[in-house]
């Protein structure tokens, strides 16, 4: 059997998951509002609620506003990149296990 169609449990699929994260992290260190908008848009969020929590982050941290055209790059919490990424993740491994799931009788 391919590694590529080994099943891994759940919690281990979190494990590699968040260790990927730290990795990615390391190399880049933070994500522009762009991409953090990017990524809400992967995720089925609406620009709406981003553009919210976006405002409420930049509130709570005592930021300037956040420009509707981002120029450069923004620090944004490691916390919240991970967050992010682990629950498209997530998303995406229940849609995988849905797919892969045959229907019960």
């Amino acid at each position: 059997m391919s590694d590529e169609n080994r099943l891994i449990d759940e919690e281990e699929a979190k494990k590699v998951l968040e260790r990927a994260l730290e990795l990615d992290e390391a190399k880049q260190g933070s994500m522009s509002v762009e991409e953090l908008r990017s990524v809400a848009r992967d995720m089925s969020i609406s620009p709406s609620a981003i553009d919210q929590a976006l405002e409420e982050h930049i509130a709570s941290q005592g930021m300037a506003p956040v420009p509707e055209q981002p120029r450069g790059f923004r620090r944004i919490s490691s916390v919240a990149i991970a967050a992010v990424l682990v629950v498209l993740a997530l998303f995406v491994l229940v849609a995988i296990m849905r797919l892969t799931t045959p229907p019960a009788p």
